[in-house]
């Protein structure tokens, strides 16, 4: 359940106060100058059935579905009936001020036809109790003014509704922003960090194997080391602030570094054309989701990485002649959040073994008609 904003508990005092004013009146004016056993008995149970409704509700938000309940509004049609019957037998008393209490007692129940409804009832009553007396002019003002006072406190009721509404679906939409805004981190880290620090893996074990033989290369391949991680703490940097971008002519050119460190004969054909940045990204999310898969799984010995243009459709794929159980499965964390990036731009990606052997992973995505490479 949402809490009322500051700004509206800061008026509960006042509501308070004039509920209580309101209640108070009838009673100490029935004690002070006292009436005619009925009025004065009907007066006093008409109070007390109003500060039922009241105490009852009061506290209770405004959207509560307990406001429904057909008891408060029996209540509140017993209060337009004794405020009646009190008018009826002493028109010149100014005990029309009951009829205030049924309109500002309805005005507190649901549904909204429900209090409407009751609203206007107690002004219609009310117009008819006073012309009763022959001043139709007086009636008119007398009923209209019972229906806007019970309209009036309706109105700022809704008003609490809506606030109470409004600040839910803010609080909903905050929540979602976080969730998405994790979740795009856990995926742009898994595709960062999944990437590179495969790299660094294979060339550490392959820097490994030449320190006896090929010091020279050992050396090369250690500071390859150094570089890619480097560039993975500041890839990490730009992930959690929400620049990072990869661009497609970089990570093909990372792909092949990588897939000659992991000892993958690569055939990198790139024929996608110029794109957007968005849809460059994309693929080149694709391409590094597809080719991490390969080096960590595949123990492939060749590796192809296709891209081309198909009319308004934009193609990467990446294959392998892989023998082991090949890369992730469908339902692997980073298949999954590449699934979700193709999934924001309108794409679609197609995962699995292949008849002749190996693994084929594609994505295809919708792309704009002219678009500017951002290699």
């Amino acid at each position: 359940m949402v809490e009322r904003s500051p700004r509206l508990r800061s008026w509960v005092p006042v509501w308070r106060l004039a509920g209580l004013a309101f209640i108070t009146y009838p009673i100490v004016r029935v004690l002070s100058d006292p009436p005619e056993f009925l009025i004065a008995a009907l007066a006093l149970a008409t109070t007390a059935a109003f500060a039922l409704v009241v105490g009852s509700l009061a506290r209770r938000p405004a959207d509560d579905p307990r406001r429904a309940s057909l008891v408060f509004a029996g209540l509140d049609l017993g209060i337009l009936a004794m405020a009646s019957i009190i008018v009826i037998l002493s028109p010149d008393q100014g005990w029309v001020l009951f009829l205030y209490f049924a309109s500002t007692a309805a005005s507190m129940l649901l549904p909204e036809r429900r209090a409407l409804g009751l609203i206007v009832l107690a002004g219609v009553v009310g117009t008819a109790l006073v012309a009763g007396t022959g001043d139709v002019e007086n009636a008119v003002i007398q009923g209209l003014s019972v229906s806007v006072i019970g309209l009036t406190v309706y109105a700022m009721a809704a008003l609490r509704r809506t606030n109470v509404k409004l600040q839910a679906a803010q609080e909903e939409l905050s929540s979602l922003a976080v969730a998405e805004e994790r979740d795009r981190i856990a995926r742009d880290l898994h595709d960062v960090l999944g990437h590179s620090l495969s790299l660094i893996a294979i060339k550490s074990e392959l820097a490994g194997r030449l320190l006896g033989t090929d010091p020279d290369r050992a050396r090369a391949e250690i500071g390859d080391v150094e570089r890619v991680a480097r560039e993975s703490l500041s890839a990490v940097r730009e992930t959690v602030g929400g620049y990072r971008q990869p661009s497609l002519d970089r990570e093909l050119a990372e792909a092949r570094a990588a897939l000659d460190a992991a000892g993958i004969e690569p055939t990198i054909e790139n024929r996608v054309g110029p794109l957007a940045a968005a849809e460059d990204a994309v693929l080149a999310w694709a391409v590094r989701e597809g080719v991490t898969n390969m080096v960590r799984h595949s123990d492939a010995r060749h590796g192809v990485i296709r891209t081309v243009r198909r009319g308004a459709m934009a193609e990467v794929e990446v294959l392998d002649d892989g023998t082991a159980s090949t890369t992730a499965s469908s339902d692997g964390s980073g298949l999954q959040g590449l699934r979700e990036r193709l999934g924001q731009v309108g794409g679609r990606l197609e995962a699995g073994s292949r008849r002749e052997g190996g693994y084929r992973l594609a994505a295809s995505i919708p792309v704009s008609t002219a678009g500017t490479s951002t290699g």
